[in-house]
């Protein structure tokens, strides 16, 4: 029998996240693993950046003064970082629609508030089965 356990990001987690910038819009989803759910929150911010290529390197060194590490840089426009304090993961990637498109709620929140997204930064936060 499946268990019910839900393994989720801390409110600490995403007060660091959402203490960053302002939150444009922000949504969750819910994965099926092994013995539970995976949470994903995922939010859409302003981090005060000028240009989108400013936005995710602005948000990984405001992460870093809260504790958080990099642990992953592929690309100029993502970054993984992950907190032992809060036992969270988190991608930080620059902002377009394509990397929403399973979150219709948000893109459609954005375009009801006019939001600017052209510095925007997408924030997907979750912790990993076991590290709760």
């Amino acid at each position: 029998m499946k268990s019910d356990v839900v393994y989720r990001a801390s409110p600490a987690a995403l007060s660091d996240v959402r203490g960053i910038g302002i939150v444009q819009a922000e949504a969750s989803d819910e994965v099926g693993y092994d013995d539970g759910i995976v949470v994903t929150n995922t939010l859409v911010m302003d981090v005060g950046s000028a240009r989108v290529e400013e936005a995710v390197d602005r948000s990984a060194s405001l992460l870093q003064r809260r504790g958080w590490v990099i642990v992953g840089k592929k690309h100029p426009w993502m970054v993984a970082m992950e907190s032992a304090r809060r036992r969270a993961h988190l991608t930080l990637s620059s902002f377009t629609a394509d990397r929403l498109a399973r979150h219709q709620g948000i893109l459609e929140a954005l375009a009801i508030k006019s939001a600017t997204t052209e510095s925007a930064v997408i924030i997907e936060v979750n912790v990993y089965p076991g590290e709760q």
